[in-house]
């Protein structure tokens, strides 16, 4: 390969590049309404930690509730593991938690229920 040859691939692998991260960036839009739930549910989780820092999150699945047709009502699951008194994590343990969308505040409201 010549090095005018190498000089082109390379230009084009990087406005290939460029176009696709520039292309796969949504900082720009809104959350969806099942993010939102995802992220209130982990706020309200953290609340009941002793370390809510220190969470990790796996598992997590947001489920819109058949009674809500305008996606108002999310139920979600998932799994979390954080350090407990000690300083230490023990483990990934389930939690659940009720989502609702507020029209009037625009916000997710959420209620977290750990299994121990």
């Amino acid at each position: 390969m010549t090095k005018r040859m190498n000089v082109l691939m390379c230009s084009a692998a990087a406005v290939v590049m460029a176009t696709g991260v520039a292309g796969c960036s949504n900082s720009d839009s809104e959350p969806s309404r099942e993010e939102m739930a995802i992220a209130a549910c982990r706020a309200e989780v953290g609340n009941k930690l002793k370390d809510p820092e220190s969470a990790e999150y796996r598992n997590e699945t947001a489920i819109e509730s058949p009674a809500s047709s305008d996606s108002n009502l999310w139920a979600v699951t998932g799994e979390v593991n954080a350090a407990n008194s000690y300083g230490a994590k023990a483990g990934f343990a389930p939690f659940t938690c009720d989502a609702s969308y507020g029209y009037d505040s625009g916000e997710m409201v959420a209620v977290a229920r750990l299994s121990k």
